[in-house]
């Protein structure tokens, strides 16, 4: 799947980053081990709007490279977020092998799965905190006053506000579905470059679905659950853990579809 990034993101990869160091910025550096482009772009954005420094590693294997480098080299990254399921390895994985080679500095869990002791598995494997996906700004900011500016911290919660207000909206309507992130004026932008995306998103599962390639279409699926509501469009996301959970018990082909094509027609509501 071919996604373009916004140009003007604060987002350094580890070939991009060349000569300048870490120290020499009074930026708060932050560590984003996510996988999934849509929350590459989301979380960045955030970040880079609260006056920190992003450094992007697209699976496990890079975010313990590029973790335990900044530790030997700068200085630990003031914060991790931690992906929880990534290709190569997971974030479980990446997170227990960080604390076995001594790295103290916090670890927040992110992930799109729900299911009941997700979060205690995520502590047990050293993560200091956990988020579910979608993302709530609101959560995230959280989490960042928390870690980043503890002094002014107020007590964090993991629920997603945006979720709880918008869960189950529209979906019964035929008509257009908005974001409600459409009238917050920092978000537009990056809003828009995710409904400018989800054409070429909805192709991928078409062909996914096509193929028969089920693999794909779960993975397609989970990526756009945990994507779609930090986006403000809910409808969307439940579409595709719909589609996830239809994937996940083994339902028949002719089932798969329907849930693909639901998907399919959700997002071409997305305005």
């Amino acid at each position: 799947m071919s996604e373009s990034r916004p140009s003007d993101l604060d987002t350094a990869r580890p070939s991009e980053r060349g000569s300048h160091p870490h120290a020499a910025t009074a930026l708060r550096r932050v560590l984003n081990a996510e996988d999934g482009q849509f929350n590459q772009t989301l979380i960045a954005t955030i970040l880079r709007r609260q006056g920190c420094q992003t450094v992007l590693a697209e699976n496990g294997v890079v975010a313990v490279s590029e973790a335990l480098a900044a530790m030997a080299g700068p200085g630990p990254f003031d914060l991790i977020l931690m992906d929880m399921q990534m290709p190569e390895m997971d974030g479980y994985c990446a997170t227990r092998i960080l604390r076995d080679k001594g790295y103290s500095s916090p670890i927040v869990a992110l992930t799109a799965s729900d299911k009941d002791g997700d979060r205690e598995r995520c502590l047990e494997a050293g993560c200091d905190d956990y988020l579910t996906k979608p993302i709530s700004r609101q959560a995230l900011l959280a989490v960042l006053q928390s870690y980043l500016e503890p002094e002014h911290a107020a007590p964090f919660s993991a629920a997603s506000p945006e979720k709880e207000q918008v869960a189950g909206l529209q979906n019964a309507s035929s008509g257009p579905i908005f974001s409600t992130l459409k009238d917050d004026v920092e978000m537009q932008a990056v809003v828009a470059g995710f409904v400018e995306r989800l054409t070429a998103f909805t192709n991928d599962l078409q062909a996914a679905g096509k193929d028969r390639d089920t693999p794909t279409l779960a993975r397609l699926a989970h990526q756009l659950k945990g994507a779609a509501g930090g986006y403000g469009f809910m409808p969307v996301s439940d579409a595709a853990a719909r589609l996830e959970t239809t994937i996940a018990d083994g339902a028949k082909d002719a089932d798969i579809s329907k849930a693909m094509e639901y998907l399919i027609g959700i997002c071409d509501r997305v305005k």
